[in-house]
């Protein structure tokens, strides 16, 4: 077996390639890197002996000046992969090799390569079996809706003449349900009039105050960053986990497992105030129904998906990926 050697352009932590270490997004780091190295894809510290550079963003971001670094480094293929929208939103698989610069691949959310189906990456947030909600639950709730996530503005992208980002829209709702008392935001950067419960991922362990955090709500508003095919990550499933029934706003495919009228989807409301007033009205029964139909769903998928083989058909067609790019 050919050992192809990559070199990785900055930080790639959201990839499967490197910088093992436990995150609220990737969890299995260090099983992943582990199973790309016996396929004889390994991690080189020397530019000049890879046989391929890896990157988690597109522009490529160098240390040296990008035209100089190109034509230094044009005769080594680069792969550009990320789960993460932001750091890459272009369609483009391939950029051929031209004198000055070297081929470019792209493997990200937009080209299809990196979420294949409901559960690629984040279906590991599926974590046990849940029982149905009763009217308890709805009463014991307290608290109304919560909002976690950095506050973003003027973070639009387009594919095809469409802004796919969600972002914005989702601070536009946090912020109007703070004004009418109905919303508590966590999170960093937020205009100084709003006053956050805590700060997003400053805790050592992020993911249990988070937890924490969802369990004194009834309604978590966890719309997607982005919507696109297959582009589900822990945000649904962590708010159904936490026992909140979610707002959500993502891609179309949601309902290929969800039922209709179980999840808030926020793109039902023609306005803000429509959105807000219907769930300041919903009724206690209401609110059991659609959370117990959103615990169908996990529960569904807890007991017949098998998450890592999920993982790994992505982390595949990766490896494949790179063998077609260096010919090993």
């Amino acid at each position: 077996m050919a050992t192809i050697k990559y070199f990785a352009l900055g930080d790639i932590k959201f990839t499967p390639f490197g910088n093992p270490k436990d995150t609220d997004n990737f969890k299995n780091y260090e099983e992943w890197v582990k199973y790309i190295n016996n396929k004889g894809i390994v991690e080189t510290k020397n530019e000049h002996d890879a046989d391929l550079y890896i990157t988690q963003r597109f522009p490529i971001i160098s240390k040296k000046d990008l035209y100089l670094w190109r034509f230094e480094h044009r005769n080594i293929p680069v792969l550009v992969w990320t789960h993460e929208p932001r750091y890459c939103n272009i369609t483009i698989s391939k950029f051929p090799k031209r004198f000055y610069k070297p081929e470019i691949n792209v493997m990200d959310v937009f080209t299809n390569d990196v979420f294949l189906n409901h559960y690629t990456w984040f279906g590991s947030c599926i974590v046990k079996k849940l029982n149905h909600i009763d009217l308890n639950h709805f009463k014991q709730r307290e608290k109304m809706i919560c909002n976690l996530g950095t506050y973003r503005p003027h973070f639009e992208y387009y594919i095809n003449g469409e802004n796919l980002d969600l972002s914005e829209y989702r601070q536009k709702i946090a912020i109007e349900g703070y004004k009418r008392n109905i919303v508590d935001i966590c999170g960093r950067w937020w205009p100084n009039f709003i006053k956050t419960t805590m700060e997003d991922r400053m805790t050592n362990d992020w993911h249990k105050s988070k937890m924490d955090f969802l369990s004194k709500y009834k309604f978590n508003l966890c719309m997607e960053n982005t919507k696109y095919g297959y582009y589900i990550t822990e945000k649904i499933w962590d708010s159904i986990t936490a026992g909140c029934l979610p707002i959500y706003y993502g891609t179309k495919e949601i309902y290929e497992i969800f039922k209709e009228k179980s999840f808030v989807d926020v793109s039902e409301f023609q306005s803000i105030q429509n959105l807000l007033d219907y769930i300041e009205n919903m009724s206690a029964e209401e609110y059991v129904q659609r959370l117990n139909s959103c615990i169908d769903t996990y529960n569904y998928a807890y007991e017949n998906i098998d998450f890592k083989q999920e993982e790994f058909k992505a982390i595949d067609k990766a490896i494949n990926k790179i063998h077609q790019i260096t010919g090993k």
